[in-house]
């Protein structure tokens, strides 16, 4: 692939000849321009333009209405951990600002490393919050399987569901509603479904299956 000299006034990247991105005259591209205006007008209707105390008290009461219907003694709150800054955070936010009884989970999908875990576990000792882990070897395997199929695969996605999969598991058995966390929704297959997605809800039934056989 050529390149222009021409750059993206924005992200700082040479033009291409990718048919989807065109630069205008001011040297922005098509795609940022869609986003200001996508962004603007969400931003007319978001909590972006209320005040932080406006925006704390609408977060407390979200939270207090799932805290107060929890008949978990020991916990009112889930809080999906990956051992990187933003779900750490989150679970600080939890134990400390919001002051809600956290534990958190942590989904070893066999990839982990030790730099996540040593965070995972300074963070619950610091915090004095519970740490949950599952941990699974069947991605190992799985990836082995799909990468010498040569598809393209997202293989993010299939390591989400694995996450929903484990940590929705666990509030549902603890009787737990309220999860804190990037948590991606599981979308029902359709016709339009990409390889990658239809993989990701295959292995959805299969963890549900095994879940049958062998109890995990």
């Amino acid at each position: 692939m050529s390149y222009s000299k021409k750059l993206y006034k924005n992200v700082v990247l040479p033009q291409c000849k990718d048919k989807n991105k065109k630069i205008d005259d001011q040297g922005i591209c098509n795609i940022c321009r869609e986003y200001s205006t996508a962004s603007s007008n969400i931003k007319l209707n978001s909590v972006d333009n209320l005040s932080k105390e406006e925006r704390r008290q609408i977060l407390n009461n979200k939270v207090q209405k799932h805290v107060k219907h929890c008949t978990n003694p020991k916990y009112n709150c889930v809080v999906a951990v990956s051992g990187g800054k933003d779900s750490l955070m989150t679970l600080y936010v939890a134990k400390k600002r919001i002051r809600i009884k956290s534990c958190g989970i942590f989904i070893d999908n066999g990839f982990a490393i030790d730099e996540m875990k040593e965070n995972i576990d300074n963070a619950s000792k610091i915090l004095g919050v519970d740490i949950v882990t599952f941990k699974t070897e069947y991605l190992k395997g799985l990836f082995r399987v799909l990468l010498k199929s040569k598809k393209e695969i997202y293989y993010c996605r299939v390591c989400h569901l694995l996450i929903d999969f484990y940590v929705k598991r666990f509030c549902k058995e603890n009787n737990i509603s309220l999860l804190l966390g990037d948590i991606r929704k599981v979308k029902r297959i359709s016709v339009k479904m990409s390889y990658s997605g239809y993989i990701a809800y295959l292995i959805l039934i299969l963890l549900r299956l095994l879940e049958k056989l062998s109890g995990i």
